[in-house]
């Protein structure tokens, strides 16, 4: 689990077994304190310049600067992956169409030229259309690269085997290990078998030094808007975040770009409430009148939809430290069982507020005002 804390400490005696974690001051020292991981250069920097200080050095990985590649905004040159993104970029702005403020002609030229200008891309008039399925493809595309690079090295591997010699082989296979053995018929098991980790080659694909630093530069990207905006914030992920706009005070930057910031609803429509109860898991009432929940793991059909909505999670998160679960039933879930098959059959999951990634602060009245990151 990801986790933002100012006290290695506090993270470890807090967040063990509670579902809900209560404010509760920091009293650890420095040593105690110090954040031991593995850093990209790029979040050091960051880091320092917030007034953190690194105490230690275990290892550092170098390259030198011939050894790099960075893309250049003015030239529009350079980059690992730069033709591979500009490719499904391009067809992914095309399959988004317009933006809804593109209504006259005029309007439509200006957006391709400022395209152009930004990202050196020629987007074809002709083929910019909305189309949901080729966005979709376009937009998978463009995001499941760098995790490649990441990709771990052992996965389990599932055979169906009919030569009893090839069986046996497996079960006295001293670099496998074997999870699971299923009798299909009487001519064929089915065996579920994993490397052993010291007997694992490393992929000739991955790269993890890269995945790293995409992770990375992502993360100082969000940083960039929450830092501004501080307690203004509601909600955020790893590329989005939701808070209280002031026309007043410094507001994110929209466009339409690689790296700009979009207005996810429609046009003149605003959130007036919203409610969290943990990660993937909120709730938010618009000015017209519409609500939307979105909580994972939970399937929000029609059905699901009448006990889990917007009220409900808005009902439990005001009287978090009850916590009664909320049960919501499918009693059509389509599922497999562990010998492959497909079935349908009735599900109950309980709903809980989950909150372990902050302390929670409550008033008199036990009500919940303000969370606070561990070690505060």
């Amino acid at each position: 689990k990801t986790t933002f804390p100012l006290c290695r400490s506090c993270i470890m005696e807090n967040m063990q077994e509670s579902e809900i974690s209560e404010y509760v001051p920091c009293a650890h020292s420095d040593d105690e304190r110090a954040l031991v991981g593995t850093y990209v250069s790029l979040e050091l920097k960051k880091a320092a310049s917030l007034g953190y200080k690194v105490i230690q050095v275990f290892e550092v990985w170098h390259w030198s600067e011939e050894k790099w590649s960075q893309y250049d905004t003015q030239t529009k040159t350079g980059g690992l992956f730069t033709g591979y993104i500009d490719h499904y970029l391009k067809t992914k702005m095309e399959s988004s169409g317009y933006p809804s403020e593109c209504r006259t002609d005029q309007e439509k030229a200006q957006f391709i030229a400022d395209v152009y200008q930004k990202e050196g891309i020629s987007l074809d008039p002709a083929k910019v259309i909305y189309n949901n399925g080729m966005r979709s493809c376009s937009k998978l595309k463009l995001n499941i690269l760098w995790g490649k690079f990441g990709q771990r090295d052992n996965f389990s591997q599932t055979e169906y085997i009919t030569e009893p010699e090839r069986y046996f082989d497996l079960l006295t296979d001293v670099t496998q290990s074997i999870k699971d053995v299923q009798l299909v018929n009487d001519n064929m098991v089915m065996v579920e078998r994993l490397k052993l980790e010291e007997h694992v080659q490393p992929s000739q694909i991955t790269n993890v030094v890269i995945a790293a630093f995409v992770t990375a530069q992502a993360r100082l990207k969000l940083y960039s808007v929450l830092e501004p905006l501080a307690e203004r914030v509601c909600y955020f992920d790893t590329d989005s975040v939701i808070y209280v706009h002031h026309p007043d005070q410094w507001n994110p930057p929209r466009g339409n770009s690689l790296g700009e910031w979009k207005d996810e609803l429609e046009e003149n429509v605003t959130i007036t409430e919203f409610v969290s109860g943990g990660a993937k898991n909120y709730a938010y009432k618009l000015s017209n009148g519409q609500t939307v929940c979105k909580v994972r793991g939970f399937t929000l059909n029609y059905r699901g939809s009448k006990d889990l909505n917007f009220d409900s999670v808005k009902g439990m998160v005001g009287n978090v430290q009850q916590n009664i679960p909320l049960v919501v039933t499918n009693p059509f879930k389509i599922t497999r069982t562990r010998d492959r098959r497909l079935c349908t059959r009735s599900e109950d999951k309980q709903y809980k507020v989950i909150y372990t990634k902050r302390f929670i602060h409550f008033n008199d009245k036990n009500e919940p005002t303000n969370t606070y990151p561990y070690g505060f």
